[in-house]
C-alpha cells in the first residue's frame, strides 16, 4: 500500500467516521503526547519520547509503506482539522 493511500470508515449508528491517513510532521506533537499516556506507554515496545523520535518513526513508517513491508496510519475523527 502507498505511504499516500488514505483510508476512510463511515459513521454508524454508534461511531464517528473515521480517517485513517500517513503519518505527517503535523502530527508530531499529537503523537509525543500520545506516547507519554501512562496507559498507551505499557503496551510500547519503542517509545516516542521526542520530537526527532517522532519524525523517525514518521520516516521509518513512511518507507515501510512505499516499500510495501508495511502501513501505519494516524487515526482521526472525519472532518477534523488536521485531515490531509
Amino acid at each position: 500500500m502507498a505511504s499516500d493511500t488514505v483510508l476512510t470508515a463511515p459513521p454508524t449508528a454508534t461511531t464517528p467516521g473515521l480517517l485513517l491517513r500517513p503519518w505527517d510532521e503535523q502530527d508530531i506533537p499529537a503523537m509525543v503526547a500520545a506516547y507519554r499516556d501512562p496507559a498507551m506507554r505499557q503496551w510500547l515496545r519503542h517509545p516516542v519520547a521526542t520530537v526527532d523520535e517522532a519524525r523517525q518513526v514518521i520516516r521509518t513508517r513512511r518507507a515501510d509503506g512505499d516499500a510495501g513491508a508495511g502501513f501505519h496510519f494516524a487515526v482521526l475523527l472525519a472532518g477534523s482539522r488536521v485531515e490531509q
